[in-house]
């Protein structure tokens, strides 16, 4: 594992009890692990009457994405994030590479502005609407970790 500076994300690999090659991102502050996420090597299930998910080589399914409680809207999800896709998108070719989930409602700004793209075609759950989104690399030459 790598030890990320306050405000900075780490990467640890593997996970145990998980998939080969599934890897988290976290990001701290003062050395406190405040927000992490989960990628898994995944295939995007088929959307009906949705926007159909791109073909490609390799599939990421972004999952258990958390922050600690106080430490929401200060970009440190976004940070975890971002450095769990762009590691994903440098180990492979241009193009071939994606990234999936499912988002709730409330967080579908949050991955559009990270560069994820809808579906377009919201399902109902206990918990309210979802709708699958994804990415597909390389990213653009912006840092995604800064934007807002």
């Amino acid at each position: 594992m790598q030890d990320g500076a306050s405000g900075q994300p780490a990467f640890a690999q593997p996970l145990q009890d998980a998939k080969p090659q599934a890897f988290q991102c976290g990001a701290f502050l003062d050395e406190e692990l405040v927000s992490v996420v989960t990628f898994t090597p995944e295939t995007a299930p088929d959307h009906a009457e949705g926007l159909p998910a791109p073909v490609l080589a390799s599939q990421w399914h972004l999952r258990a994405l958390a922050t600690a409680p106080g430490h929401e809207g200060k970009g440190l999800a976004r940070q975890a994030v971002a450095f769990g896709l762009k590691a994903i998108f440098a180990a492979g070719a241009p193009g071939s590479t994606g990234v999936w989930l499912y988002s709730k409602e409330s967080a579908y700004g949050f991955y559009q502005r990270l560069g994820f793209s809808s579906a377009g075609a919201p399902f109902l759950t206990d918990s309210g609407p979802y709708d699958l989104f994804w990415i597909s690399g390389p990213l653009e030459s912006q840092d995604i970790s800064a934007t807002r």
